[in-house]
């Protein structure tokens, strides 16, 4: 039996190096799919089977800061913070176990394909204040 496989791999191994065309296609291929496949296991792997320790949003919460002129306004319009303002709040945070931020939706153009389309996305900070583990 031993002998029957060893003497199928020299013959095989012979007709892959009569037609070296054959070959680098067959190679070529194997290592597309072998790589294609690995890189999305990766991405399922990290999104969907490890989602983000993130207990439960309901723990989250938003902050605007308001002109002084609009204390009693009811009606105020929500206002985004400077960055500097957001390092003081992070860096002098005793409330939170950390914070991070994120900007108002931002319209993006994405035109890999023939016709572009518009999406909404936002820049977002790290959260430097807590250690996921």
């Amino acid at each position: 039996m031993v002998g029957n496989f060893q003497q199928d791999l020299r013959g095989g191994l012979r007709m892959l190096k009569k037609s070296p065309g054959f070959t680098f296609v067959a190679v070529l291929s194997l290592a597309l799919g072998i790589g294609a496949n690995t890189a999305i296991f990766t991405i399922i792997n990290a999104v969907f089977l490890h989602p983000l320790p993130v207990g439960t949003l309901a723990a989250g919460g938003n902050v605007y800061p308001r002109h002084p002129n609009d204390r009693c306004n009811t009606n105020f319009q929500l206002t985004g913070t400077s960055l500097p303002n957001y390092e003081d709040y992070r860096d002098q945070n005793t409330a939170f176990s950390g914070l991070a931020s994120v900007t108002f939706p931002i319209p993006l153009n994405w035109g890999g394909q023939a016709e572009p389309q518009q999406l909404n996305a936002s820049l977002v900070s790290g959260n430097s204040s807590t250690c996921w583990a």
